[in-house]
């Protein structure tokens, strides 16, 4: 009878799952196959270095990590320092399509630990429904499909998380070193086992301050061997922060990309938009929510930290122009979609944002699988 059970309920999960990822592929693949013009060749020669090689999904940044599995890091590319190694591993192991199908199933993991994680903060089935839906087919969803990092520092994050609220914080700290190895963003995942260690300390908790330092050592040990990494090809342990300036990338404060619109290109102001009143909603959604009602009690403090801090960086990072990466960024915050769950209810406004979603995924989509910049 209990395997039965097991087995029905491993049926829904993976149906309703798979009813998502079948969405979301079928986007992608509908946005790739739709006619639209290629930036011209001298145009792709100066912005893109590999842009020879780009085929399919693999484009931009997919190019670039697909190069650092085959020639590594070295003295001779400092500005490559920026790129995690987290996927240049997984694409040497497995070659760029079996990553790209390796990719797939860190998209099904994610649905599984979004749907657990907000389980266990408490936020009802129907907004975890419509907080997976939002997931599967946002702004950023190309990205979840190729070769780049988001899909591994969201998977990262939630798969630590959930292991550090059943009380395994050895497994929360390896996958938290992991997620520290995929992409510049993943150290932010150490704002949780913080906030963690915050509370411990408040509530005069030693046995919970230890478990949150050994949960946080992993973000310093995954970083750590990214910079032994580094200095083994003979850069600065810091390159991924320095190399930053090769690309002309900078930070500024969180509120000066908005001042600068008139820079935007009239093309991006409807993803700008589109951003504005998502990230409205979900901080609105994350604010308002009985906190009160998730199990461990600190755990909606260390989503809502997870998710401000996370958007503070989001807007704070500026390359080029307003905006440069602030979607793909923001898409990492996992908490930013319960919070728009929740603030979803009417099934008018819930199916007018996911239609505003869709659009903007399939157009952004359209964009970078025929080699022009979306970010």
């Amino acid at each position: 009878m209990i395997i039965r059970q097991r087995l029905r309920t491993g049926q829904i999960w993976l149906t309703r799952y798979g009813a998502m990822w079948v969405a979301h592929i079928a986007l992608m693949l509908l946005a790739t196959i739709t006619p639209y013009r290629h930036p011209a060749p001298a145009l792709l020669h100066a912005e893109e270095q590999y842009w020879q090689h780009a085929r399919f999904w693999f484009q931009y940044d997919a190019l670039r990590y697909m190069e650092l599995a085959r020639h590594g890091y070295s003295a001779a590319h400092p500005q490559a320092a920026v790129f995690f190694p987290l996927v240049p591993w997984l694409i040497r192991l497995a070659g760029a399509w079996g990553a790209i199908a390796a990719t797939q199933l860190a998209f099904f993991g994610t649905l599984f630990f979004l749907d657990r994680v907000f389980g266990q903060m408490g936020i009802d089935s129907g907004a975890r429904t419509r907080a997976l839906w939002l997931f599967a087919l946002n702004p950023a969803a190309i990205f979840y499909t190729t070769l780049y990092s988001e899909p591994w520092t969201m998977l990262l994050a939630l798969a630590s998380l959930d292991a550090a609220i059943a009380g395994r914080y050895v497994w929360a700290s390896a996958l938290a070193a992991l997620g520290a190895l995929s992409h510049g963003t993943g150290i932010l995942i150490g704002l949780m086992p913080l906030t963690l260690l915050v509370w411990a300390l408040l509530t005069h908790n030693r046995k919970t301050a230890a478990a949150a330092l050994l949960w946080g050592g992993g973000i310093v040990a995954g970083l750590g061997i990214f910079q032994i990494l580094l200095v083994h090809a003979h850069l600065s342990p810091w390159a991924f922060l320095t190399g930053q300036h090769v690309w002309g990338a900078r930070w500024i404060w969180p509120w000066q990309q908005w001042t600068l619109l008139a820079h935007v290109h009239s093309e991006a102001l409807w993803m700008l938009g589109i951003v504005g009143l998502s990230q409205a909603l979900a901080l609105t959604g994350l604010w308002l929510a009985p906190g009160g009602a998730g199990h461990p009690a600190w755990l909606w403090t260390a989503a809502r930290v997870y998710a401000i801090g996370g958007t503070l960086i989001s807007l704070s990072f500026y390359e080029f122009y307003p905006f440069h990466s602030t979607l793909r960024l923001l898409s990492d915050y996992f908490p930013l979609y319960g919070g728009t769950g929740l603030l979803t209810r009417r099934r008018s406004v819930f199916a007018v944002l996911l239609v505003l979603w869709v659009v903007t995924a399939w157009g952004g989509a359209v964009w970078f699988s025929h080699q022009n910049w979306y970010q």
